[in-house]
């Protein structure tokens, strides 16, 4: 099945990114969201178009900027630490960056807020570089990996294929974990091109974790997945990154 968006949406990420450089030019890893809806990460190189199918109606997006508006309990984690921004495998101080983790945080709006049915539910979208060995490891064992890491799940669910924006393979499964129902996608991200044109890979997880997966939920998580774009290039480094 193919979900996500493809080009001609290529041009408005490209502006995307861009834009989001020049106003966020020392948050690049941590994106910023539009008047209009759209989330852009420059760092990591994807969008994601809130606005699709009412998701902004129905969930509660976490501004990276105003974290501080949420409660602790709900708020990503910020992070001030090295990134394998040249995909070899090793971190040292250069490569220092400020992120959020997971990077965009999704909360469901309940009823008394909101049209929406939904439960109690979050999502999450998160990106992690796969660097040195990890570079070459196959898609099935790096969801596996995803899926223990973030559920706490060893068992190996049946994962269904995908593509994303009909590019990115992806591997998307469902089950319990903990107590919680989850729903996640896992997203091959490879050649990309990060700071100073270096290639890396990438694998971006998507999680939706909720006391139980509904129709509803089912359905905003593939939305979810519809509006994401993914980029082969990062947004420019601005002259004071070049420094």
């Amino acid at each position: 099945m193919h979900v996500g968006r493809q080009l001609p949406h290529r041009l408005s990420l490209v502006l995307a990114l861009s834009l989001s450089a020049s106003a966020c030019a020392s948050s690049r890893y941590v994106g910023s969201i539009s008047p209009s809806g759209l989330y852009a990460n420059l760092g990591y190189g994807f969008t994601v178009e809130l606005s699709h199918q009412g998701l902004m109606s129905r969930w509660n997006v976490l501004d990276p900027s105003r974290l501080d508006d949420a409660p602790p309990s709900d708020r990503p984690e910020v992070v001030d630490a090295p990134l394998d921004t040249d995909g070899n495998g090793v971190l040292d101080g250069a490569e220092m960056s400020h992120f959020h983790r997971p990077t965009l945080r999704m909360l469901a709006l309940s009823s008394s807020t909101s049209s929406s049915s939904l439960p109690s539910a979050r999502m999450d979208v998160d990106v992690v570089i796969l660097g040195g060995v990890s570079a070459s490891t196959p898609l099935g064992e790096v969801a596996a990996s995803a899926l223990k890491e973030l559920t706490g799940e060893a068992e190996h669910p049946v994962w269904e294929e995908r593509k994303v924006a009909s590019t990115w393979n992806a591997l998307v499964a469902e089950g319990r974990a903990g107590g919680k129902a989850y729903k996640i996608a896992v997203i091959d991200h490879p050649s990309f091109a990060g700071e100073y044109d270096i290639q890396r890979r990438q694998s971006m997880r998507v999680l939706l974790v909720a006391d139980q997966i509904t129709t509803a939920l089912r359905r905003d998580f593939i939305y979810l997945l519809e509006a994401i774009t993914l980029s082969r290039q990062g947004g420019r480094l601005s002259r004071s990154e070049q420094r």
